[in-house]
């Protein structure tokens, strides 16, 4: 399980009884656009997707998604500088046909219990004509070749039609475990050409025997209880799994307008926790999730994604709001309790000179991500065509986060 070997409740103090906090905000990369690094990307591109912290090497390390070549930048996680040996050219297919790879080679990253590095392709539809597989890539650091841990071409499920095809895969990765007890879970979508959600697989499950070479353990077709999914998707935007088996933590984000946070019971395909947009500042405009614990309770943190109108679960607050990440416990995932955010992290994002302020960027594709610097305390959050950026949870010393 990953956690944040941080500060410990201190008397029994809930984290309910506190007022809201601002997280310290130790680190920021604009694009470029925005006077950020020249491969960070603000325009129709989208080069970069996810981050994740490498402990081994002390790096975060951040995908660049293209259709042939696959690159980890390295940073150094307390300034965000990159460091030597970035980029490291982790996969180079222009010798091969892209529509074979998928739409990006590499999408997004993750590591497992035990700092092993996986990445994912994304592929807009698995099918079985053109042959564009599903692949989760492999890389025991951060300066190996990677290997193919798991590839699909179609799915087969227990209904009709038994070829499970035109899925998208690939927008979500999250590992957990180690060794031969890692798991791998992906979120699914509507790919393009599907006309029947019918067996749409929302979540795939991947297990290991030998720790190197996975296989499809589950698929699920998930639901709400509240208002049905419908035409998009249960977690395309967001997932974020903590624990392995049976007891294993996952939340997702739909995409559309039931981009909520909610919490799946995988033994059911249904959920009935979520954090609701009538007592949470959320809008239907946050997509990218990430858990951990401190002490006994567990948090989960939110990425902005796309603002947009109202949605089932209510209106959206104000623009500024929509801008920040969120932090919630959901010890109780039944009665979440919202505990801080960070400062505003939208940033215009097009091609003419970066604004004087922060100008909220609408990202057709309200993609982001969340990673965890463990060592330090810190969550990273990662917005396609907006920033990467790093923030401090609190500790003993520096009482940033009201636990005590």
């Amino acid at each position: 399980m990953k956690k944040l070997l941080i500060m410990a409740m201190i008397g029994g103090v809930s984290v309910a009884a506190h007022a809201q906090t601002t997280f310290t905000q130790v680190w920021r990369l604009d694009t470029v656009n925005g006077g950020g690094p020249a491969w960070f990307l603000g325009d129709v591109a989208r080069t970069i997707r996810s981050a994740t912290h490498h402990v081994p090497s002390d790096n975060i390390l951040v995908l660049e998604r293209a259709a042939k070549i696959i690159n980890l930048r390295k940073l150094n996680p307390v300034t965000g500088a990159e460091v030597a040996g970035s980029p490291y050219q982790a996969l180079d297919l222009t010798a091969a046909s892209s529509t074979t790879k998928g739409t990006f080679v590499g999408n997004t990253i993750d590591t497992d219990d035990a700092n092993v590095i996986y990445f994912c392709n994304l592929t807009v539809a698995v099918d079985r004509v053109t042959g564009e597989p599903f692949i989760v890539y492999r890389m025991a650091d951060a300066s190996t070749a990677p290997t193919v841990a798991y590839e699909v071409s179609t799915l087969t499920t227990p209904a009709t039609p038994a070829e499970f095809a035109k899925t998208r895969f690939g927008d979500t990765l999250q590992v957990v475990g180690t060794g031969t007890g890692t798991e791998i879970y992906a979120g699914g979508s509507w790919g393009a050409g599907y006309t029947d959600a019918t067996d749409v697989r929302d979540l795939l499950k991947l297990t290991t025997v030998d720790g190197l070479n996975f296989t499809l353990a589950a698929n699920y077709n998930l639901s709400d209880a509240v208002v049905d999914f419908g035409t998009v998707s249960a977690n395309r935007l967001g997932l974020a799994v903590m624990g392995t088996g049976a007891s294993a933590d996952v939340w997702g984000d739909a995409s559309g307008l039931l981009a909520i946070p909610r919490k799946y019971n995988l033994a059911t395909n249904l959920t009935t926790d979520r954090l609701d947009t009538t007592v949470f500042p959320l809008g239907t405009g946050h997509t990218g999730l990430g858990l951990t614990t401190v002490g006994s309770s567990k948090f989960l943190v939110s990425a902005p994604g796309a603002y947009t109108a109202s949605g089932p679960y209510g209106a959206p607050w104000n623009l500024d709001d929509a801008q920040k990440s969120y932090v919630f416990d959901v010890t109780n995932a039944a009665a979440p309790t919202l505990v801080g955010q960070t400062e505003k992290l939208g940033l215009f994002a097009g091609t003419t000179a970066a604004p004087t302020t922060n100008i909220w960027h609408t990202n057709p594709d309200g993609t982001s991500a969340v990673f965890f610097d463990n060592t330090r305390n810190n969550f990273g959050v990662v917005l396609v065509n907006n920033s990467i950026s790093m923030h401090n949870f609190g500790s003993a010393s520096v009482q940033d986060w009201n636990l005590f």
